[in-house]
């Protein structure tokens, strides 16, 4: 979602520069090692302005110097080839593309009609503004037969399409099979729809999960918060930061924060319900505060709860929890991260900052950090790639 925002957000800018021709180049699959993942966008102006990446920086020079060459036909499917052919070259760095990620990255390139009621674009914005998860369908490879499908979307809900290009009856199709194959919290896959008696006739889809920007409740507003709160705000979260004293928590300190809530932490809880997935960091320097702010939190709808402090605040929480008679189950402790943060020598609040969106980066991925170099699996699982084999009748297809 973040660097679905982000594009939005450089597609105005693009479009305040007055170019009249706007492209749009997508990750849509890949194999092997590569740099983003599908899904990953760039936007290209006719004067070569652009914003976004297809790759960690190798692939844009080509990209950019033959993009309105190849989008003279219209739509195209590019494809960028990193591996090596064979094992005589693995002692060579030569290549046409010297990566060396030794990755295939296939990329839909398009031409936007920023006029069109269904830009992609303005699909993407409006994916935005909904604030609820989403699949976004992406009809990228296709048999000559089906040419004119590459680049249609779908913007997906449950069972029903939200808006889409897609013509009859294959939007029927999509939907009839996506619904039983599509992982919300999944992430983007790939699905081929084959001719179950012609394999020559077939088209490509990207799906690709869309949810509403993660949310970061941060409790406390001192000089240590405002690192967490850029953090936050460049991983593209909506940060609410949560302390009534109006001279620490306000918009010349905390520019990037969504919402500032000026009230006591109780009454704050009783302002917003925190959708699911949401993050609560407690930075609050007060452990009577803590005190009462803690228990209340592990009922509310977090993925994640860290708290600021050494691990001997932390017993001394507990303790007053349980001398006090406040419910604290030991599966709700448990879920509670304090000390907050990973273990990288931090030593100051910059560095506490990346420790603390380290951790829950982590969390959130479900990973226990260690060095990559001690990784011997791959980094990613490969992408899904599903087959369906359907009935494709081009006769009631063209009608």
């Amino acid at each position: 979602m973040h660097s679905l925002r982000h594009i939005l957000s450089n597609y105005q800018q693009l479009l305040a520069r007055g170019d009249q021709r706007l492209a749009m180049a997508t990750v849509v699959e890949v194999q092997g090692s590569t740099y983003h993942r599908p899904g990953a966008r760039m936007l290209i102006t006719e004067s070569l302005d652009h914003a976004g990446s297809i790759s960690g920086g190798c692939l844009e020079k080509d990209l950019l110097q033959k993009c309105w060459w190849h989008l003279e036909q219209g739509p195209a499917l590019l494809t960028y080839d990193t591996r090596i052919e064979d094992d005589e070259d693995i002692g060579s760095l030569e290549g046409p593309f010297t990566t060396g990620c030794s990755g295939v990255v296939h990329i839909l390139l398009e031409e936007i009609c920023k006029d069109h009621p269904l830009c992609p674009i303005k699909m993407m914005q409006d994916i935005v503004k909904r604030k609820e998860s989403l699949n976004l369908l992406t009809i990228y490879r296709c048999s000559p037969d089906f040419k004119s499908l590459q680049g249609k979307r779908m913007c997906h809900r449950s069972e029903h399409p939200v808006a889409t290009n897609i013509p009859e009856p294959i939007k029927t199709l999509l939907v009839q099979a996506l619904g039983e194959v599509t992982n919300p919290k999944g992430p983007a896959s790939c699905h081929s729809f084959v001719d179950s008696k012609n394999s020559n006739l077939f088209f490509d889809v990207l799906i690709e999960p869309i949810h509403p920007a993660r949310c970061l409740y941060l409790f406390g507003a001192g000089d240590d918060a405002i690192p967490v709160a850029q953090q936050a705000a460049s991983m593209g979260w909506d940060l609410y930061l949560v302390d009534r004293r109006q001279r620490l928590a306000n918009r010349e300190r905390f520019p990037a924060a969504t919402h500032i809530i000026n009230l006591d932490d109780l009454q704050a809880l009783k302002t917003f319900n925190p959708p699911n997935g949401s993050i609560a960091v407690i930075m609050s320097h007060n452990i009577l505060r803590d005190a009462k702010l803690i228990p209340a939190l592990v009922n509310l709808n977090f993925d994640y709860i860290g708290v600021l402090g050494p691990k001997a605040r932390t017993n001394r929480l507990i303790h007053y929890w349980q001398e006090s008679d406040i419910p604290m189950p030991k599966s709700k402790l448990e879920e509670i991260h304090s000390p907050i943060g990973l273990d990288i020598g931090a030593n100051n609040a910059t560095e506490i900052s990346f420790s603390i969106i380290s951790e829950i980066i982590a969390h959130l991925n479900s990973r226990k950090p260690d060095y990559l170099k001690n990784q011997m699996s791959p980094l990613h699982k490969p992408p899904m790639h599903q087959q369906h084999f359907v009935s494709l009748d081009l006769n009631t297809l063209s009608s």
